[in-house]
């Protein structure tokens, strides 16, 4: 279930909301403005971690609508607000690109189904 990441923290809190888990992608590859690494020639643009922030949605069926439709503009604004005040209090990650993913979790007749959407939101 990790995907290559590695976990940070978890049930991360604040007065604006939680994160449920914050997570490192090493290797990600991935493109980012050059201010971002520091006059590393061999990586133009490129970065090798991300940090993620992982919302989790669980729901028992989609009978009111999936899981992932929760996560609505007004969580995203929580979130975002939570994750930039989890970057004031960890200076070792302020200088690597972050990402939000959501998973979303359902469970019918005791099988869980679930969808992991990277990139859910900026």
């Amino acid at each position: 279930m990790s995907r290559g990441l590695s976990c940070v923290d978890r049930n991360f809190s604040s007065r604006w909301g939680e994160i449920d888990l914050v997570m490192l992608e090493k290797n990600a590859q991935t493109r980012c403005s050059p201010t971002c690494i520091p006059n590393n020639p061999y990586q133009k643009n490129l970065v090798d971690a991300v940090l993620v922030f992982v919302e989790v949605r669980f729901r028992r069926s989609e009978k009111f609508g999936s899981p992932a439709e929760t996560v609505d503009l007004a969580k995203q604004r929580k979130i975002l607000r939570t994750a930039t005040h989890y970057l004031s209090k960890h200076d070792e990650y302020t200088n690597l690109p972050v990402r939000f993913d959501v998973i979303a979790v359902t469970q019918r007749n005791y099988r869980p189904k679930i969808l992991w959407i990277r990139d859910a939101f900026q």
